[in-house]
Parts: C-alpha cells; sequence; structure tokens
C-alpha cells in the first residue's frame, strides 16, 4: 500500500525537479524569454490602439465646457453636444402633483404663432438633488395655430402618448400639457420648453473646449434637421470650423487661423434623419484649435428654417501602443465535455474547437476537486484541495495566509483583473485577493440568460493597453436551468439537454468576441489561453440534475484548454489532472515563481513537449445539501462525500451517509453502472482505494493551514446565491 502522505506530496519547487540537470541552463534562459527579458522583448511588438477626445461646449462668459445632453432622434437617443436653431419660450419651476402629473405651459411668440410647431419638454429630475444633473428631454406639446379653446382644462387627458393644447382666452398662444411620469416624485422640478426651427440671428453656433489636434485624428460627428414640419421650410447652411486658438491674428495661407472643415447645405426632405460624419484633420495636427458648429437659414424668414441637432463630437485617433502578453483564463460554469468538440462530436463550440484544435493542448482526463462552483474555483486559484482551503461553502471565506494564483501573477509585475457575474465568485470569498480589478456586475440577480461577465470583459480589454495581463473570467452563462418536471421520460430529458446546448453555443460565440479583442495586441508566443470549468453537469444520467451531490463523471469531468507560446500545438493528453494543478502550470508556462504549499502539480512537461508525467490520486468532494430527483421532486441528502480516483479506477465514499462505498473501473465502465463493490470478492485496488477515500477527511484537516473566517454576504450576492440554489 501507498504511504498514505503521498497523495498531498507537494508540487517541486520548479520544473528542475523532475528534467535532466543538463537541461537546466536551457530551461533558466527560456523561463527569462517570458519573465522580465520577456516583457522588455515585449516592448518590440506594438499595435495601433482606437482612442477618442471628446468636444465639450464653452460658453462665451468662460464657464466650465458641459456635458453632452441626450437627444432622441427617431427611435434611437443619441449623445449631443447642442442645439443650433432653437429658442427656449419657457423655463421654470413647476410642482409635480401625486402619481407623476406634472403641468408644464409656455407662450408662443407673437413672430412665430402663425405656424405649427412641436415643443420639446426639458425635465430636471428632483432626485438629482446635491448632484450635477442636467435637463432631460422628457416630452412635446403641439401647437396649431387657429385652434379652438378648451373650456375645461381639467379634462385633459395625461397619458404620455397623447397631447392636445391648451388655449385660453387671455392669450391665444399659449399652450399647455399635463404629463405623467411615474418615475417623478412630487416636488419642485425644473421645466424648460424649447421651440424648433426658430433661429434668432443670422448665423448660430456653438464653440468647443480648445484642443491639439492629433497625428491621424479624424473629427468624427453627426446631424439631423430639427423641425416638425417639412413642408415650406427653407434648406439650411451646415459649416463647421477650426479656429487656431494662440497663432497669428489672420493667419498665413500656410497656416490660416480658420479653416473650414465641413460646408453643406441641407433641406428637411419628410423626416430627416441622423447624419454621421467623418472630416480628416491632417492638416491640423500639431496646432490647438477650437471647433465651431454653424447653421443659419439659406434666405428668407429664418423662422421658417429647420433647427440643427449636432452630436457629440471627437477627435478619434491612433496611438501607438508596446504589445503585451497576457495570460487569460476563462471558466463556462456547468460546461460538461459531452457538449465539447474537442472531447466528442458536438457542433456547439465552434469556437473553442477552432482555436485550440490544430494550435493548442487538450486534457482529455480533466477533473474538478468539487462539484460546486465555490469550492471548485477556489482549488484552481489556490491549487489546494477543497477541504484544505476550506471555502466548501458561501459561509466560509480563505484565509488570509493562503496565496492566490492572482496574487502570485501580482508579485511578477502582472496586472490581474477579473470579471464574475458575483454569486459563488463573490469577492467577499476571497477571490478578489490579487486582483487590481474585480468587477462582479449590476447588482442584480444572474440567470443564464442574464449573466455578461464575457461581454464586460470584452468591453474592458478593448480599452486596455499596458502591462503584461492576468486575466480570469467567469460566467454563468452556460448554466443550464433544470424544470422541476418528470424527466422518466426520455423526450423531457433531451429538451432540456438541447436547451442547454443552445446556451453552450451562445457562450462560445460571446468567448469569440474576447478572443478576438487578442488578436493583434498581444504578444502570442509569450502568452497564454486557458478555457475550463469548475464542475460538469448531469442530467439524470445517475438519476438527479444539476451538480453538486454526486461524484460521477458527468459531474467530475472538465474540459481543460490550453494554448501559448509555450504549449505544444495540437496535443491531445490522457494525463489525469485536476483543477488543482492548474495553477502551478499556469505560473511555470509564464516563468513565475510557484508558492510554497501549492498541492497541485505542475503538468508543464506534458503539454510543453508532449512527454509523460505520473500524477498523484486525485481527490473531488460535494457538499450540495438538495439534490434534484428523475421524478422533479427536490429533497435532502447526507452530505458529504469524497471520491478518489488513481488512473481508471475510482472509488467514492458516502461519508454523510452511512458510510457507504462505491467503485467503477472507468476503462471498462466509463458510464459508471457496475459498481465492484457489489461483487463477492473486490478487486484489492478497491480496498486500497477505499481506505484512501475514508482517510481523506482526517487527512485533509491535518494539512489545513489556518482555518477560513466566516463572511457576511451582501444582499445583493445573497440574492444571486438563491438564485443559483446555492444559499439556503
Amino acid at each position: 500500500m501507498r504511504h498514505s502522505t503521498a497523495i498531498f506530496s507537494f508540487r517541486p519547487s520548479s520544473a528542475s525537479d523532475y528534467l535532466p540537470s543538463g537541461l537546466l541552463l536551457l530551461l533558466s534562459v527560456a523561463a527569462l524569454s517570458l519573465g522580465a527579458g520577456g516583457v522588455a522583448q515585449a516592448r518590440e511588438q506594438t499595435f495601433r490602439f482606437p482612442l477618442k477626445r471628446e468636444l465639450h461646449a464653452v460658453a462665451a462668459n468662460g464657464a466650465a465646457p458641459a456635458p453632452y445632453t441626450a437627444e432622441k432622434i427617431g427611435a434611437s437617443t443619441v449623445p449631443v453636444l447642442g442645439i443650433t436653431g432653437r429658442v427656449v419660450i419657457s423655463r421654470r419651476l413647476m410642482w409635480v402633483d401625486e402619481g407623476g402629473q406634472l403641468f408644464v405651459e409656455a407662450t408662443i411668440p407673437e413672430s412665430m404663432a402663425e405656424r405649427r410647431h412641436d415643443l420639446d419638454v426639458y425635465v430636471q429630475d428632483p432626485r438629482g438633488a446635491g448632484q450635477a444633473v442636467s435637463l432631460s428631454l422628457r416630452g412635446s406639446i403641439h401647437y396649431e395655430p387657429g385652434r379652438k379653446p378648451y373650456k375645461e382644462p381639467g379634462t385633459l387627458p395625461v397619458d404620455d402618448e397623447v397631447y392636445k393644447p391648451t388655449v385660453t382666452t387671455a392669450d391665444t398662444h399659449r399652450v399647455s400639457r399635463i404629463f405623467v411620469f411615474p418615475d417623478l416624485a412630487p416636488g419642485p422640478v425644473l421645466t424648460e420648453v424649447h421651440l424648433r426651427g426658430a433661429h434668432s440671428n443670422d448665423w448660430e453656433e456653438i464653440t468647443t473646449e480648445p484642443v491639439e489636434v492629433p497625428a491621424g485624428g479624424r473629427l468624427h460627428f453627426g446631424f439631423a434637421l430639427d423641425g416638425a414640419d417639412s413642408r415650406n421650410q427653407l434648406p439650411i447652411d451646415l459649416v463647421v470650423e477650426a479656429r487656431r486658438v494662440g497663432g497669428v491674428d489672420g493667419g498665413s495661407p500656410k497656416d490660416p487661423a480658420v479653416v473650414t472643415v465641413l460646408s453643406r447645405r441641407a433641406a428637411a426632405v419628410g423626416a430627416s434623419p441622423w447624419q454621421d460624419v467623418s472630416e480628416d484633420l491632417a492638416k491640423l495636427a500639431g496646432k490647438k484649435y477650437r471647433f465651431v458648429f454653424r447653421s443659419r437659414p439659406v434666405s428668407g424668414d429664418g423662422a421658417s428654417a429647420p433647427g440643427v441637432v449636432w452630436g457629440a463630437p471627437g477627435i478619434e485617433y491612433d496611438e501607438v501602443r508596446r504589445a503585451f502578453p497576457i495570460v487569460l483564463v476563462v471558466s463556462l460554469d456547468s460546461l460538461r465535455t459531452s457538449s465539447v468538440g474537442l472531447y466528442y462530436k458536438s457542433g456547439a463550440t465552434p469556437v473553442l474547437n477552432d482555436f485550440f484544435d490544430s494550435q493548442g493542448a487538450v486534457m482529455m482526463q480533466a477533473s474538478a476537486q468539487a462539484v460546486t462552483t465555490l469550492p471548485a474555483h477556489m482549488t484552481l486559484m489556490t491549487s489546494l484541495n477543497p477541504s484544505v482551503h476550506g471555502v466548501v461553502d458561501e459561509t466560509r471565506s480563505l484565509a488570509s495566509s493562503i496565496p492566490t494564483l492572482a496574487e502570485a501573477l501580482h508579485k511578477e509585475g502582472w496586472r490581474t483583473a477579473a470579471f464574475t457575474d458575483g454569486g459563488a465568485l463573490a469577492g467577499e470569498f476571497g477571490f478578489k485577493r490579487g486582483f487590481d480589478s474585480f468587477d462582479e456586475g449590476a447588482a442584480l440577480e444572474v440567470s443564464p440568460q442574464s449573466a455578461d461577465a464575457l461581454e464586460r470583459a470584452t468591453r474592458w480589454l478593448e480599452q486596455y493597453s499596458g502591462e503584461p495581463l492576468f486575466l480570469f473570467v467567469h460566467t454563468y452563462r452556460t448554466r443550464p436551468v433544470h424544470v422541476g418536471e418528470d424527466a422518466g421520460d426520455e423526450m423531457v430529458r433531451e429538451r432540456q439537454i438541447a436547451a442547454y446546448v443552445e446556451q453552450v453555443r451562445a457562450a462560445d460565440r460571446s468567448l469569440g468576441k474576447l478572443i478576438e479583442v487578442t488578436k493583434g495586441r498581444v504578444v502570442e508566443d509569450k502568452s497564454l489561453y486557458v478555457v475550463t470549468s469548475g464542475h460538469g453537469e448531469e442530467f439524470y444520467e445517475h438519476g438527479a440534475a444539476g451538480h453538486g451531490t454526486q461524484l460521477y463523471e458527468e459531474s467530475l469531468r472538465v474540459p481543460l484548454l490550453l494554448r501559448g507560446g509555450r504549449v505544444e500545438k495540437g496535443g491531445r493528453y490522457d494525463t489525469e489532472v485536476g483543477l488543482i494543478d492548474l495553477a502551478p502550470t499556469i505560473l511555470d508556462l509564464v516563468g513565475a515563481d510557484v508558492p510554497e504549499g501549492m498541492q497541485g502539480k505542475s503538468f508543464y512537461r506534458v503539454v510543453h513537449s508532449g512527454r509523460s508525467l505520473e500524477m498523484p490520486p486525485r481527490f473531488a468532494e460535494a457538499y450540495r445539501p438538495l439534490r434534484l430527483l428523475q421524478n422533479g421532486v427536490l429533497t435532502d441528502w447526507q452530505a458529504p462525500a469524497y471520491s478518489v480516483r488513481e488512473g481508471s479506477y475510482k472509488v467514492i465514499f458516502h461519508a454523510g451517509g452511512k458510510g457507504e462505498l462505491e467503485a467503477y473501473d472507468l476503462s471498462a465502465d466509463r458510464r459508471e453502472r457496475r459498481n465492484l463493490v457489489d461483487q463477492s470478492r473486490p478487486p484489492d485496488w478497491v480496498l486500497r482505494l477505499g481506505a484512501m477515500a475514508r482517510g481523506y477527511p482526517a487527512l485533509a484537516a491535518k494539512t489545513a493551514r489556518q482555518r477560513p473566517s466566516k463572511v457576511e454576504l451582501t444582499p445583493a450576492n445573497r440574492s444571486r446565491l438563491e438564485s443559483l440554489g446555492y444559499a439556503h
């Protein structure tokens, strides 16, 4: 019988412990290529990083630049610099009554009262008291000349989609409307009424703050003609000028003080669509300018010409940035190997198949050390068995003395960032340790339909450049929803699996977008990509659905895919590894030091050169208290359970029940149907592994260095855990 402590043998301090000494010098040089020397070499590779410098409007009195506002153009709401050809005809405090009713009134100027108008109503939400809250467009009032007055203004409709004018005998040009804004609290609000298409002088203009034009810059903005009635409206001239700041008055032919960037004549024909404009600023590079957005009617009475909504302008340009190495680790929750095309015939993962097939390494026999998300991922981060790190449920947080993968990389100079959807990956459990940035998303309940960690990570990475980056992403997008219906019917089971496969397919597409962002930005031969899962998922293969209570292969076996400059291309490996081995392997692959005490064993030499490696037995644990049975009933079970696997031999020990054992030879019984314990004379390995499984809890408790601390969850994360079926 093997000595029991062998199952907890600590990983060697470096690859030198299992490589011939003659290779040590070469390995040291190779390690430097991704350590400090590799970072220095990365400086030689660059990429063009897109940037945008916003241009905000400034007032003539020197006030601070005004932020962009929002305007509804057609069905879209767009950011806006400002509007020319509008007149504010009313600005006053009005009172919001119970139910959000707000009465707004204004008077049409005599010179403009002979034609119809749409007047826009802007409201400042009173709940923004004490904050810089700008007016926002909330509705409109229609004015039609010659409309007869209403005798009883109190009978006005309050439907926000319907409006009618009120004309009084005292002033035939007065309009009013009762709005209903349920989100407005009772009390005073500031209102403004804007009359569209009213030009107060020859040229109207909006001037931006000064900006030094960068090389290669392009001015991007948009515009729309502003007016309710296109009939008999005059065309309007649009001009955008760049006015030199700090230059010689009048300038010179080679260096003019004023440069016309855009000159266009536009007319209102039907509904004026939004138009985007992009103008090259190459001639202005290196000098400081203000941009002036101007409009005026071509001829005749300016009051009959449309106004202009000027979209938020910005100067877009590329900046040369240094390419950076990346370690990208993505965990797709509840991902079964049977749904990944690199393991079985499946069309649900074309991105994974294409990215890792010929260019990466596929670990064919990878397993989790727990079948619930929280302890499984804590094992991934710490390289400790769940009972050793102690974070086995949502009541505990990682002890401060235990190092993590993120901390190890951070000490080596890597920038670290994580994107999760909270819940079982909440920062309170200790996951945020070592991360410069830890994003758990909005404080909402998580469901497979709402989880968006992949999308948030993609948007963040699009804006990143700088130091070598470790990016960890965990999403519930692939977590299936098991309905409480009788799954004894095979059609019910197939329908649930089909829905799950569609979730996997959607996550695969999102992962593709994240990977796409890295192209051209990272130093590929010094980067590492890893995709895995914390556990698999059951669909009644052994009478239950979900995960967390049974230690069969459909829950324990997980995909584990690696690709990078030091990973051999196109490898398929049957070496039995666990998530416990991933952290030391990653650190070896990037040439970083492995913290003392990690229990996992690096399989660096397997994926780097394809050589064989003997791995110790791997344990797994189950703690979830509720089990969904095939008849749709949710029932308690006696936790915990433990399993141990050595080669193709596997034993499950039901420690929380009557201490029963199950034993399977996976080489002959892949589906775990024949329990060898039931034989009259079980094989010798059953007794040996059974003893290891029974002794595992005591050995784990002895190995644990510090007890985890208790944790108080935020209400948001407790809600997330409850929606995932964990908190109880």
